[in-house]
């Protein structure tokens, strides 16, 4: 089964595609092989790649040299970009 990616626009912006063309060329790419393998077997990716967040609201997780997350929801064979940004600060563990 292959899902239907639909990215969150306002008036003539698309946010979701602003947004990965200002990431390095190198996160563009993995940006773009996550969204392949997200289209092709949709929350059956998982994690790490996939978290659910909600009930309904999940996060894709793209890793390398600039952390990305994008927010997203489904409908059936439907995903939909909502937002995305680029992670500044990796979580610390907590001492004991």
């Amino acid at each position: 089964m292959t899902f239907t990616l639909l990215f969150y626009s306002s008036g003539n912006s698309n946010y979701i595609m602003d947004f990965i063309r200002s990431t390095e060329k190198p996160t563009q790419a993995k940006i773009l092989r996550s969204l392949d393998l997200v289209g092709k077997y949709g929350l059956n990716v998982g994690m790490p790649h996939i978290k659910k967040m909600t009930k309904n609201l999940f996060e894709l997780r793209v890793r390398g040299k600039q952390e990305v997350r994008l927010f997203f929801s489904t409908e059936g064979d439907k995903i939909l970009f909502l937002h995305g940004f680029i992670k500044r600060q990796i979580k610390l563990q907590g001492t004991k």
